[in-house]
């Protein structure tokens, strides 16, 4: 990641939620059995969005009608909350 970062001017970072594990974020339209843990992901988002290259933040492929208990949208709440701290810290 690192490399990546230092190849490019400016770094967009997009989230799928459907890359993550279903039983994590199953309220997407992919639901992935091997999809990444929310712990891996919410390191990759700590690692990438605390550079100062980048300079945007979105998560997609979230659809609140196929969630259980919300599950989906807590977590997506809580990345996002991750990139503001992030962000707050450069």
């Amino acid at each position: 990641i690192q490399n990546f970062i230092n190849q490019n001017d400016c770094i967009i970072l997009t989230l799928c939620m459907d890359v993550i594990n279903a039983s994590e974020a199953p309220g997407v339209s992919a639901p992935s059995s091997f999809g990444l843990s929310g712990k891996i992901v919410r390191e990759l988002i700590r690692k990438i969005t605390s550079h100062k290259k980048t300079i945007s933040f979105d998560i997609c492929e979230v659809n609140p009608s196929l969630d259980y208990d919300n599950r989906t949208v807590k977590l997506a709440a809580n990345l996002i909350n991750e990139v503001f701290m992030c962000v707050d810290r450069r």
